[in-house]
């Protein structure tokens, strides 16, 4: 009985460890924050994000994208960028101007050699 059981642990420890493995790959996309907005008048808005971690894809460039709707895309709504990899913390000012007690969306969004990222929308309103 005790051979048998040995046997048996033994046959599964062989069969779990053959079993091909998934590999692990390196994470490509980079990973950052939802947008915070710091200031906020009729002329001008703070946009600031967090990068946790660029991912392994080359950054081209990196900003935010804003519009008083919620879907928001590169080339369709108003864009705040800089060039190049951003630091752990990047923050841009839009000069755009703002109608007061609007809500406005922003999204965050990282552009790759590969795709652009966007983080989650949040809102904002004008003052």
């Amino acid at each position: 009985m005790k051979s048998g059981l040995l046997f048996l642990l033994i046959f599964s420890l062989l069969f779990f460890s053959c079993n091909d493995k998934e590999n692990v790959l390196p994470r490509t996309n980079p990973r950052f924050s939802t947008p915070s907005v710091q200031v906020i008048n009729q002329s001008e808005v703070e946009f600031i994000a967090q990068v946790y971690d660029y991912g392994s894809d080359e950054i081209i460039e990196y900003g935010f994208v804003f519009n008083n709707r919620s879907q928001l895309e590169i080339g369709k709504d108003q864009v705040v960028k800089g060039s190049g990899r951003p630091e752990k913390s990047f923050r841009l000012v839009s000069n755009h101007s703002f109608e007061i007690s609007k809500t406005y969306y922003v999204v965050a969004f990282i552009k790759t050699n590969k795709s652009v990222i966007y983080s989650q929308a949040i809102p904002f309103n004008s003052k």
